[in-house]
């Protein structure tokens, strides 16, 4: 791995901490930014430098610092309700950036970052699940799941989808023009 890509993967674990004290006021639920920096990551580094740079945030949290939403971090959030959209968020990003390493219209962007919340969610809510039934030990089926856990942020995470390929668009061109 090149030096560079190494620094631009700490960048982007930088961001993505950054974003999660950015709460966006939402009746209900807040919402942070992490998604579209995780997905830019993806998109702007590539597949495999999205993925380092989730995997390096994921661990900073896991140490203790408080990079997580709320400001929290440490071992024990294994345990929380979200821990597994963090997981997921290492995919999403390597599949972002795998989908949109050639992309050059704002459509092949938008399309790897929606695959890329798909493979999130995908490995989100089934952790969801565990971390609710075994550990909170709240019984949910797959509807209250569904409710929980997917349906009040699929409209802000197609938002959030949105605005990461509108920026990688922006900032590929201008890359382009910079050259």
């Amino acid at each position: 791995m090149s030096l560079r890509l190494l620094l631009l993967s700490s960048l982007f674990a930088a961001l993505t901490a950054i974003s999660s004290y950015f709460i966006i006021p939402f009746p209900f639920l807040p919402f942070t930014l992490q998604v579209t920096v995780m997905l830019l990551s993806g998109l702007l580094l590539g597949a495999r430098g999205g993925a380092i740079s989730q995997a390096f945030y994921l661990l900073l949290g896991l140490i203790g610092l408080p990079v997580f939403a709320g400001g929290v971090g440490g071992i024990q959030y294994i345990f929380s309700p979200t821990f597994g959209f963090l997981i997921g968020f290492i995919a999403a990003a390597a599949t972002s950036g795998l989908l949109g390493r050639r992309a050059k219209h704002l459509h092949h962007y938008l399309g790897a970052c929606i695959i890329g919340i798909i493979v999130m969610y995908a490995i989100a809510l089934p952790i969801l699940f565990i971390n609710l039934k075994y550990v909170a030990k709240i019984d949910v089926g797959i509807i209250k799941l569904l409710q929980i856990g997917f349906l009040p942020f699929l409209i802000p995470d197609l938002i959030k989808a949105c605005a990461a390929a509108a920026v990688a668009v922006r900032v590929k061109r201008n890359a382009q023009h910079s050259h």
